[in-house]
C-alpha cells in the first residue's frame, strides 16, 4: 500500500497508514533555539536505501542525472524508486522486492535508481514527476522525459516484474497505441502536470477500455480524484470499482482511498455511511486471505484501514481485534530478522498499534532501545517523540524531537517542527510554539520547487496569525 504521513501525534490510522500530507510537528519555548537546517551530507547512514542480504540489481543513488544519461546513451529506460527514510513501505518494498537477485535480468533494458525524495538532489525530479505516495515507482523514457508506467505503493514481486514488463512493451509503437495503455500514458502525462481533472478523466478511460493494466488505471483514477478532493467521485469510482482485482496489492489501495475521501464527509452522510459499509466489507476478506504475494507490511496497512473504519462505525470491538491481530503480525516479523536494518521497519505501525491499544509504555520502551541502536537514525527519534507525547509525556517528548531535528533535513524536517510546537502548544508554552513555527515557515519557504509546499506554508502562517503576539 502507498504511504503519505500523517501527524505522529495522532494514534488514528487513516487509510494507506495516512493518504493525507500534513504537517505535524514542533518546539518548544524553553528549549534551545531551533536547530539550523541540517545539510544531507551529514545526516545518519540510515539514509540509504535498505537492501536485501542478496543485493540484486544494481542502483544509482540520489543521482538521477547520472542515470538519465546512461540510460540514454545505452538505449535503455530508467526505473526510479523514490523512496524517503520515513516510509516503512518504502523499506519494506527495498528489502522484499527491488533487491531481488531476479531483478538482475532486466538490467540490459533498465536503468535502476533510488532517490531519497527528501534531499536537494531530488527537488528538479519532483518537479517533472511529482508524487502522490510513497514509494513512488516510475518507469520512465529518458529520451522523452515521458512516464511509461507509474505506482505508487507497495508491489509484491510478480507485480513489479509486470510493472517493468508493460513499461517495457510500451516502447513498442503498436502497443502504445492500445486503448488502455494510450489512456494510461495521457493520465500519467495529466498528473506530472498536476491536472487531476484530465488525469481522472484520462484513468476512468482506461479502466473502461479493458485490458491488462486495469489496476494501474484504477489506482491512477483514485489518486486524481483524492488529489483534486472530489469526495463523491472519489467514493463513487472506488464503490464500483472494488472486487475488479483482488488478486492485485491495489485493490486495498482504492479501498484505502475511499475510506480515506468518506473521512472528509460529515458524520451520517448517507454517502459516508454507505461509502464505510461497502469498504469494510471488500476489505475484511482480503485481511483474512490476502493477495498472492502480499507482504507483512501489506497486511499490516490493510488491518489498520480496517481499524480505522471500525473506529469511525463505532465499532470499538472490532477496532481493537484488528490492532491486535495486526500487532501478532508485524511482531512475529520483527522476531525473525537477523538485522537491525530490517527489524525497524515495522516500528512506525509498531507504535501506531500500541498506542492505539493503550499500550504507550510499550510503544516508548521499543523506540528507546531502537534510538540506542540506532542514534543517527532521526526517525526513531521522532517516533519516541510522538509516543511520548502521545502519553502525555512532554518533557521527554521535546529532547526527543530536538535530536529528530537536528538529524533530519527537507520537508521531513518540517514535521519535526510541527511536532515540537504541537508539544509546546501542549505545555502552554506560547512563545516557543511561535518560534518553532516561525522556524517552520523560514525552513518551508527555502525549499526548492518540487518539495516546497504551499499549502505547508499557508496553514503554518495561519497557525502563527492566530497564536498571541505576546504573552
Amino acid at each position: 500500500m502507498h504511504k503519505t504521513p500523517r501527524p505522529f501525534s495522532s494514534v488514528r490510522l487513516v487509510a494507506l497508514a495516512g493518504l493525507l500530507v500534513c504537517m505535524g510537528w514542533a518546539l518548544a519555548c524553553n528549549a534551545p533555539p531551533v536547530a539550523p537546517q541540517a545539510k544531507p551530507a551529514s545526516v545518519s547512514p540510515l539514509a540509504t536505501p535498505v537492501k536485501a542480504a542478496a543485493a540484486g540489481p544494481r542502483f544509482v543513488e540520489d543521482d538521477i542525472d547520472a542515470a538519465f544519461r546512461q540510460a540514454r546513451e545505452s538505449g535503455r529506460v530508467v526505473f526510479v524508486d523514490g523512496w524517503a527514510p520515513w516510509c516503512h513501505t518504502c523499506l519494506s518494498m527495498q528489502r522484499d522486492v527491488l533487491h531481488d537477485p531476479r531483478l538482475a535480468r532486466y538490467e540490459d533494458r533498465v536503468v535502476f535508481a533510488a532517490i531519497d525524495t527528501d534531499r536537494p538532489e531530488a527537488a528538479s525530479f519532483l518537479v517533472r514527476f511529482p508524487l502522490k505516495g510513497w514509494p513512488g515507482l516510475f518507469v520512465i523514457d529518458p529520451q522523452t522525459d515521458q512516464a511509461l508506467a507509474l505506482h505508487a505503493g507497495s508491489l509484491s514481486f510478480p507485480e513489479f516484474e509486470k510493472l517493468l514488463d508493460d513499461a517495457l512493451a510500451t516502447r513498442d509503437p503498436r502497443n502504445a497505441s492500445e486503448p488502455q495503455v494510450k489512456a494510461i500514458l495521457e493520465g500519467h502525462a495529466a498528473m506530472g502536470r498536476k491536472d487531476y481533472a484530465s488525469a481522472a478523466r484520462h484513468y476512468e478511460d482506461a479502466v473502461a477500455a479493458g485490458g491488462p493494466r486495469l489496476p494501474e488505471a484504477a489506482l491512477g483514477a483514485m489518486r486524481a480524484l483524492f488529489a483534486r478532493e472530489d469526495l463523491a467521485g472519489c467514493i463513487d469510482f472506488g464503490m464500483r470499482t472494488l472486487g475488479a482485482f483482488r488478486t492485485s496489492s491495489s485493490s486495498a489501495d482504492v479501498i484505502a482511498y475511499v475510506v480515506a475521501c468518506a473521512r472528509r464527509l460529515k458524520e451520517g452522510d448517507p454517502k459516508r455511511i454507505a461509502a464505510l459499509f461497502a469498504a469494510r466489507a471488500a476489505l475484511e476478506p482480503l485481511t483474512t486471505a490476502p493477495p498472492p504475494g502480499a507482504s507483512v507490511d501489506d497486511k499490516a496497512d490493510a488491518l489498520a484501514v480496517l481499524a480505522d473504519i471500525a473506529e469511525m462505525q463505532k465499532d470499538e470491538a472490532a477496532r481493537k481485534a484488528a490492532h491486535e491481530k495486526r500487532l501478532e503480525l508485524l511482531e512475529a516479523d520483527v522476531a525473525a530478522q537477523k538485522d537491525v536494518e530490517h527489524a525497524r521497519i515495522h516500528d512506525y505501525a509498531r507504535m501506531t498499534s500500541y498506542l492505539a491499544l493503550g499500550r504507550g509504555d510499550e510503544a516508548v520502551k521499543m523506540l528507546k532501545e531502537r534510538t540506542s541502536q540506532l542514534p543517527g537514525s532521526y526517525e526513531a527519534w521522532a517516533r519516541l517523540a510522538s509516543a511520548y507525547h502521545e502519553i502525555k509525556r512532554d518533557d521527554d517528548a521535546i529532547p526527543a524531537v530536538q535530536k529528530a531535528i537536528e538529524l533530519s533535513y527537507g520537508p521531513r524536517r518540517l514535521r519535526y517542527l510541527t511536532l515540537l510546537a504541537d508539544i509546546l502548544a501542549a505545555q502552554k508554552d506560547v512563545s516557543g510554539e511561535r518560534k518553532t513555527v516561525q522556524a517552520l515557515i523560514d525552513d518551508a519557504e527555502k525549499l526548492p520547487p518540487g518539495q516546497r509546499d504551499d499549502a505547508t506554508i499557508a496553514t503554518a502562517k495561519d497557525r502563527l496569525a492566530k497564536l498571541p503576539k505576546s504573552i
